[in-house]
């Protein structure tokens, strides 16, 4: 891969793996930040849970699937590193591909731009993975660890290296002027993984963007102290405050009126990213707590993207009995198959219409007024109906917790009762309590369908009855 002017160097590198970031062959690191962490903790906090699923991927040694899924990631991640510790912006064309499958897509690759917010959101991850890996695969984990050690270095002698856009460059920018947040993320996962107090942040009781998204890392902070006490002390008690304050008000609004813990302000660019992420907040606040609200209000994120939400719609591609039919999404546009990829989430209603325009590609005008409704399936909206890796993990975040909680399984830090088996422990549920288990209400995928089971019986998302 040939590296743009814009990384400060010139030569190539090997860069192979990783994950195509949205409905674009593009991979960025910012974007896979966020997205890896998401997963990571997923088998963090339900390892035993994780380790019995199979699905149908390559295998990678004896990896559980998931943590081979995400190592396919990290691999890439990797390869994103310069040599003095800084790490690569993204990897891309210079444009945007036509509709075409990948290996059609011929454009010239560059390795483009090196800036604080990727070098920081590496360090966090990559902290991060040596915890999951290290009884995996000790060699592989100090890899990790030793690169996150060099990017935070780089980091930190390069504190407001933002990125923008080479002006020869279109693809994603994944631009961010306030990298205060990225380094403390990365600060509080070396901290965890290490054990070095010269890592260890002070977590800012007085932040106010705190449920994560791309741009905005603090709250993987703040999840990393409410969630290891011991490690970090008296700041575990101000994260918890933290993580309840917003929690509640979610909660609040999920137990009232449509029972949807967005607002207004909410329907931005990826909505659906942002109901997510709120759902993944909601569980934290019920791991550390154990109260039931907050439990709720989570399945009612999932309610909200398979099909309660004023659309009537799945926005899960492929499960529902109304879903999105054209993602903007190249393979789905260019396999020749009719229906597209399954099990993606577009990016959801909002009303900023910044793909509305009289050109041959662009939208019709599809704003009804209305944030919630502002929303058009259709190849050409890619405000609406884009897919990326960062609106997938949260929701694949909640669907699987969901599943591990009510199979019995808790994460270690968990406060009593959170098992909805009856027990806070990450062992499986024991016999006598097992019927508890296998009664309680579970989100059932079978096909293309999506249904709650409840005592053996089958009902749709709306609570009638199936036959």
């Amino acid at each position: 891969m040939t590296l743009h002017n814009s990384t400060g160097t010139s030569g190539t590198i090997q860069s192979s793996k990783g994950w195509y970031d949205a409905g674009d062959y593009g991979r960025y690191i910012v974007n896979s930040g966020i997205t890896t962490y998401t997963l990571l903790s997923l088998y963090e906090h339900f390892p035993e849970y994780f380790n019995t699923l199979k699905w149908n991927i390559p295998a990678e040694g004896t990896l559980p699937d998931l943590l081979a899924e995400i190592k396919y990631n990290l691999d890439w991640m990797l390869t994103m590193q310069a040599a003095d510790g800084g790490v690569y912006h993204k990897l891309s064309t210079l444009q945007f591909p036509g509709d075409v499958m990948p290996a059609k897509d011929t454009e010239k690759l560059y390795v483009i731009g090196k800036g604080t917010a990727a070098s920081f959101d590496f360090a966090g991850v990559m902290a991060t993975a040596y915890r999951v890996f290290k009884t995996f695969d000790a060699t592989y984990a100090a890899q990790c660890l030793e690169a996150a050690k060099k990017a935070y270095a780089w980091g930190l002698q390069n504190p407001n290296k933002a990125f923008t856009n080479p002006s020869d460059v279109a693809t994603g920018s994944y631009s961010d002027g306030e990298l205060s947040d990225e380094k403390a993320f990365a600060s509080m996962e070396l901290f965890i993984s290490t054990g070095d107090a010269s890592y260890k942040p002070t977590i800012d009781p007085n932040k106010m963007s705190i449920v994560p998204a791309w741009p905005e890392m603090y709250g993987l902070a703040v999840y990393a102290a409410a969630t290891h006490a011991t490690e970090v002390g008296a700041d575990a008690e101000t994260a918890k405050q933290m993580l309840l304050q917003y929690a509640n008000e979610f909660a609040y609004a999920a137990s009232s009126g449509f029972g949807v813990v967005m607002s207004n302000e909410d329907f931005v660019w990826g909505s659906n990213a942002v109901a997510g992420n709120q759902g993944v907040f909601l569980l934290y606040a019920y791991y550390v707590t154990g109260e039931q609200k907050y439990y709720e209000a989570a399945k009612k994120v999932i309610d909200y993207l398979l099909g309660k939400n004023p659309l009537d719609m799945s926005f899960l591609t492929g499960f529902g009995t109304k879903s999105p039919k054209l993602p903007h999404h190249r393979p789905s546009t260019a396999d020749k198959i009719t229906d597209p990829v399954p099990g993606m989430i577009v990016g959801g209603p909002q009303p900023g219409g910044e793909d509305i325009g009289s050109k041959s590609w662009e939208c019709k005008d599809y704003r009804t007024g209305v944030p919630a409704t502002s929303y058009t399936d259709n190849r050409c909206s890619y405000a609406t109906n884009e897919v990326a890796i960062n609106w997938n993990a949260p929701f694949a975040y909640i669907a699987g917790a969901l599943e591990a909680l009510n199979a019995g399984y808790a994460p270690s830090f968990a406060a009593p009762g959170v098992a909805k088996g009856g027990t806070s422990a990450i062992k499986p549920v024991v016999s006598r309590n097992r019927g508890k288990v296998e009664h309680a209400p579970r989100l059932r995928f079978d096909d293309q369908k999506v249904f709650i089971e409840k005592s053996g019986k089958r009902f749709d998302l709306k609570g009638n009855h199936l036959k």
